[in-house]
């Protein structure tokens, strides 16, 4: 994908043009239902092995369903839109609304990605000790036609254009 030329300079070939559809990710659902069932088979062992329940006990239990509760909900809830790229730039569309951002690779499982996608432009109005908007989403092998291209696309170097000079940018060596 890199080819240099006379000049010393790089070309870079822009990454082809992707899309993933979003959908029900197999992986997210069997890691979220394997913590729960751990989770609950550790307190439930605890309590029969000590023989003691308690306010102590009792309430980081309910927390730690409450967090099961959440993530099974997320897990399994309906997933709809698509993930687009296109020179240089991805777009979220979900509900009719399209959304451009940058994406950041947190697990690379090789046929199921977990990306970060923050939009360019923040859509909602918070304060700025808030973190910007981001979503999470869970992308597997089965929900694109092409896998290949959208790996391309994400590992491809976004700081390189179409031309990046190989020469060093500071030659001089710095004094001590």
């Amino acid at each position: 994908h890199l080819r240099r030329n006379s000049h010393s300079v790089l070309a870079v070939k822009t990454p082809p043009a992707a899309s993933i559809r979003l959908g029900a990710s197999l992986a997210y659902r069997g890691f979220v239902l394997l913590l729960a069932i751990i989770l609950v088979a550790a307190y439930a062992l605890f309590i029969w092995t000590s023989g003691v329940f308690s306010v102590l006990i009792g309430l980081p239990m309910l927390l730690a369903l409450a967090a099961i509760g959440a993530g099974l909900w997320d897990a399994w809830r309906p997933r709809t839109g698509a993930l687009h790229y296109a020179a240089g730039q991805w777009v979220l569309a979900q509900e009719g609304v399209e959304t451009q951002g940058t994406l950041q690779v947190a697990m690379d499982l090789q046929n199921y990605l977990m990306v970060r996608f923050t939009p360019s432009v923040p859509t909602l109005d918070v304060s700025a000790f808030l973190p910007p908007w981001s979503a999470w989403l869970h992308l597997e092998y089965r929900h694109s036609q092409d896998w290949r291209a959208l790996r391309r696309a994400l590992f491809a170097v976004p700081h390189l254009t179409e031309t990046a000079s190989l020469e060093p940018r500071d030659p001089a060596p710095q004094p001590l």
